[in-house]
C-alpha cells in the first residue's frame, strides 16, 4: 500500500509547534499534552532504545503524528496498519532471554475495551525486516494500558515463556499489534521520538495485508526517521552470576544481586562515558515503584544498592536509563 510519503498525509504533530531545519511545519495537536517533558524537563524521562541518534538534543521532545483521515502514524489509522515494530541490538556475555517489554504509550480511545499484545521477531538478513515470529506477550485489555498524566508511564507486557535471544543474533524486533482493535473500534497509539530524531530504518510497520512490512522511513510508508518508545525485558541464565552482562549503546548491566532479595539489592551497571543515570523500579503490573536520579556520572563500574525492606513479595523490573540507552532487567523479592 503506497503512501505517497509523510509530506502528502501529515495533518498534526504533538509539538510545541514544531519545525526543525524546515522539514515539518505542522499545528499542535491539542488531544495530548505532555508539558512537563518538553525541553529541560525531558532529560528526566525520554529514552527508547540509545538516543540521539544524530548527536544533539532533539530526543528531549515526544510526538504523536496524526494523519488526514483518522488515527496516528505510531498507531490505529485508516490505512490498517497491523503491528508497529522496533528493532533492538543488545549484546552481552552470555545467551539472554527476553522476558517481556515496556511500551510508552498515549491515552488510549476505548470503546470496546479491546486488546493487544507484544511479538518478539528475529531480523531477515537481507531486507532487515521482521522474519520469524520467535514469541508472544500475553494480552493486556485497553483498560489496563497505563496512562500518562504528566509524564510517560510504561505499560507491561510480560512473557510466559522467555524468547531465548542468541549472541549470534542479538539484534530482534519487539513490536505491538494492534489488529484486534480494528474490531472493537479501540485506538491506541505509541509515543515516538520526533521526526529525525530516530533511525526509521530501525522502525517498522505491518500493512493490512499482513504480509508486507516497510520502515517508517521507506517511500512505502511515512518518509520519517523516528524510534517508537519500546524496552525489551531482559533477564540473565545464571540470575546469580556477577559477571554477565547485557549492553546497548553506553550502557552495561548485570544481574540483580542477590537475587531472590530480601532486604536489598545491588544494581551493577557500567558507562562508558560521562552520562546522565536515572534507575526505575516497576512492579509486575507495570507500576513505577521507586525512583533514583543519580545525576551526572563519570565513565567507569557504577552501582546501586536499593532497600526492598518495604516491598512485598513477587517480581519487579528495574530499568536503569542514560543519555543515550536504557536497558531493563529484573529481580525477585521473597523475604
Amino acid at each position: 500500500m503506497y503512501r505517497f510519503g509523510i509530506f502528502g498525509f501529515l495533518f498534526m504533530i504533538y509539538t510545541t509547534g514544531y519545525s526543525q531545519n524546515n522539514r515539518l511545519v505542522a499545528k499542535v495537536y491539542p488531544g495530548y499534552s505532555l508539558p512537563s517533558l518538553m525541553h529541560n524537563d525531558a532529560r528526566n524521562v525520554l529514552d527508547t532504545v540509545f538516543y540521539p541518534v544524530h548527536g544533539d538534543e532533539c530526543t528531549l521532545e515526544i510526538v504523536t503524528i496524526g494523519i488526514q483521515g483518522w488515527g496516528r502514524i505510531s498507531g490505529m489509522n485508516f490505512f490498517g496498519d497491523l503491528e508497529k515494530a522496533q528493532r533492538l541490538q543488545f549484546d552481552g556475555s552470555d545467551n539472554f532471554t527476553v522476558v517481556g517489554a515496556l511500551v510508552f504509550f498515549e491515552k488510549p480511545g476505548i470503546v470496546g475495551d479491546g486488546s493487544v499484545n507484544c511479538k518478539v521477531y528475529s531480523v531477515d538478513p537481507t531486507s532487515g525486516a521482521p522474519q520469524a515470529i520467535k514469541g508472544f506477550s500475553n494480552a493486556v485489555k485497553m483498560t489496563e494500558i497505563m496512562v500518562p498524566d504528566s509524564v510517560p508511564v510504561p505499560t507491561y507486557f510480560s512473557f510466559e515463556q522467555g524468547v531465548d535471544v542468541n549472541l549470534s543474533e542479538p539484534e530482534f524486533f519487539v513490536s505491538v499489534d494492534f489488529s484486534k482493535l480494528y474490531a472493537t473500534r479501540d485506538t491506541l497509539v505509541i509515543l515516538q521520538t520526533i521526526p529525525e530524531c530516530g533511525d526509521g530504518g530501525n522502525t517498522w510497520e505491518l500493512h493490512n495485508d499482513g504480509i508486507s512490512w516497510f520502515p517508517i522511513s521507506s517511500s512505502f510508508s511515512w518518509e520519517i526517521n523516528a524510534d517508537f518508545l519500546i524496552n525489551a525485558v531482559v533477564d540473565f541464565n545464571d540470575p546469580t552470576s556477577t559477571s554477565d552482562y547485557v549492553s546497548a549503546g553506553n550502557l552495561k548491566i548485570y544481574p540483580a544481586y542477590p537475587n531472590p532479595v530480601k532486604s536489598e539489592v545491588n544494581l551493577k551497571f557500567t558507562i562508558n562515558e560521562l552520562s546522565k543515570v536515572e534507575v526505575q523500579v516497576f512492579d509486575a503490573a507495570g507500576s513505577l515503584i521507586e525512583e533514583k536520579s543519580m545525576g551526572m556520572m563519570p565513565q567507569g563500574d557504577h552501582e546501586l544498592i536499593l532497600n526492598t525492606s518495604n516491598y512485598s513479595n513477587g517480581t519487579y523490573l528495574y530499568r536503569i536509563k542514560t543519555t543515550y540507552a536504557s536497558l531493563v532487567s529484573r529481580f525477585e523479592v521473597a523475604k
